[in-house]
């Protein structure tokens, strides 16, 4: 027998624990505590986790991947003892306990599984949040995701198994619910939700945005957004290449109420920046966003290891990366969001920026838009989705990274890093370099300007095969021919450097530091001649 233990403790805003009310109902039972509602159904299985009135689950279920209907697990009974429910099947027990402001379960289960799945997608998008992955035993792994109880009502613990036996899982990933209790952090949970003040709304730039710059010192910070006062004005301060900057206060165009600005500002951060509405001289609002760069910003796109298939996560350790999914900026730590196949383990990224920052002193960011398992032809330009294919209710591969381009704007971005090539291993080398061609060339007209494409040379499995000479030779006729510029050779990444053991396709912790640093040369030798 295995035993997973998931906690769901909510910090109540008096610091006091109560029992929750269970209530029956057609379909199972309701709970709900000051904080939270939960429903489970009539198997004992919790279906719906709201906090604070947002639903919390993308997804729940109890059984394997693909499993047939007859062969899902079933409850043989169903049991309340006041805030308490028992469920008991032939391989599991779940017991639930509920108070005013804590859910735990304890799972009890063999050759089954119980899963949570809540939205991923917005979990990792809140600040001041870690999140961890540690191997406990050799299919154990501890996931922590805890957050500043003082600021925070959420604190989410699990366990998951993972492996080719895998008999049952628990996969917590949340959206937080802010405590509400100053004006401050109301205006505060209002901007993360993208909930427009009267006063002042600001919609550019967001915390830890970085802008493209032009040249080695030259760039500017966009500003919009919207009020309900007669002026805006806006300041940007902190250290740039040259040194202490400071643009003092600048007026901005207002018209209807909407304000809008270009400012200029010499590359460096993160800066400070602040924004004051007034009406008739006197300020009726003011924001302060306090990592705001101006520096390098890339496209990342690809398969899994362009995305986040690395065994573990990693972080950066500067402090100077940024991540940009299509919606918000935030710390590029851990997994980037905004890939076009959700995934949620480590990537090279964090690597690739702290060394880039190193080498050039300003913040860099990099938007993920990659594929884990996708051949080159399903990027090509008019490749529509269809049955079977990957995710399609993002679109297809290529027009989603073509909204990312046209997200960030011309001259919004340095380079796409492409890193592509295990699917098509042993494709034919014409077909393919003809098929690279038509991405990198349509993508510019789409996009409406031009930019470099880096394109990996990349063809590893594991060690016994290491390198398969057409793809390889794909790139580098995309490098002889000037269609793309050199990126690493990453089939020079074996041993340790690979997940597994050294066993398998994706990236160590080790092998993802060293691939990012790869990367940070490549670029280094092409930022070097144009800046």
């Amino acid at each position: 027998m295995k035993k997973i233990l998931l906690v769901l403790s909510f910090i109540a805003l008096c610091g006091a624990s109560f029992a929750a009310t269970v209530t029956k109902t057609d379909d199972g039972y309701v709970a709900k505590g000051s904080l939270y509602e939960a429903t489970l159904d009539g198997n004992g299985f919790m279906t719906s986790l709201k906090v604070g009135g947002t639903e919390c689950f993308r997804d729940s279920g109890y059984v394997g991947n693909q499993a047939k209907p007859e062969e899902r697990q079933t409850t043989d009974s169903l049991t309340q003892d006041g805030n308490k429910l028992l469920a008991k099947g032939e391989n599991f027990t779940a017991s639930y306990t509920f108070t005013d402001d804590n859910v735990k379960i304890d799972f009890v289960g063999e050759k089954c599984r119980y899963n949570l799945r809540f939205d991923q997608e917005r979990y990792n998008r809140w600040p001041d949040m870690s999140w961890r992955k540690a191997r406990v035993t050799i299919n154990y792994y501890n996931h922590f995701a805890y957050f500043l109880s003082d600021k925070y009502n959420l604190l989410v613990r699990g366990m998951e198994i993972n492996g080719v036996a895998t008999a049952f899982s628990v996969e917590p990933t949340i959206t937080l619910t802010p405590r509400v209790n100053t004006p401050a952090e109301v205006e505060k949970y209002n901007d993360m939700n993208g909930i427009a003040s009267d006063t002042l709304s600001v919609t550019s730039p967001m915390d830890y945005r970085v802008f493209q710059r032009a040249t080695k010192y030259d760039g500017k910070v966009v500003f919009s957004g919207k009020t309900n006062g007669d002026a805006v004005r806006v300041k940007v301060s902190g250290t740039s290449l040259k040194g202490d900057f400071d643009t003092g206060f600048v007026n901005t165009t207002l018209k209807n109420g909407e304000f809008s600005a270009e400012v200029p500002v010499t590359a460096g951060g993160w800066y400070k920046v602040v924004i004051k509405a007034l009406k008739n001289g006197k300020v009726i609002g003011e924001k302060t966003i306090n990592h705001v760069g101006v520096g390098e910003v890339f496209i990342g796109a690809g398969q899994s290891n362009s995305t986040n298939f690395g065994q573990y996560q990693i972080v950066n350790t500067t402090g100077m990366v940024a991540s940009f999914d299509g919606e918000t900026w935030q710390p590029g730590n851990a997994c980037f969001l905004g890939t076009h196949d959700y995934t949620a383990s480590g990537c090279y990224y964090p690597a690739f920026g702290d060394a880039l920052y190193e080498m050039y002193k300003v913040p860099v960011a990099v938007a993920s838009t990659g594929h884990g398992g996708t051949g080159i032809e399903q990027w090509l330009p008019d490749v529509v989705p269809g049955p079977g294919y990957p995710a399609p209710e993002n679109g297809s591969m290529y027009s989603f990274m073509i909204n990312r381009m046209k997200q960030l704007g011309e001259g919004g971005f340095r380079a796409v890093l492409w890193h592509q090539g295990e699917h098509n291993a042993k494709d034919p080398v014409d077909v393919e370099y003809n098929n690279m061609v038509k991405i990198i060339e349509t993508s510019k007209k789409d996009a409406g300007w031009e930019f470099p494409w880096f394109v990996a040379k990349v063809s590893y499995h594991n060690p016994n095969h290491p390198s398969w000479p057409n793809i390889r030779e794909v790139h580098a006729r995309l490098w002889a021919t000037g269609v793309a510029e050199k990126g690493p050779d990453t089939d020079t990444l074996t041993g340790d450097m690979r997940d597994y053991n050294g066993n398998g396709i994706h990236f160590s912790p080790k092998g993802l530091k060293r691939h990012g640093e790869m990367w940070a040369n490549c670029v280094s030798r092409y930022l070097d001649k144009v800046l």
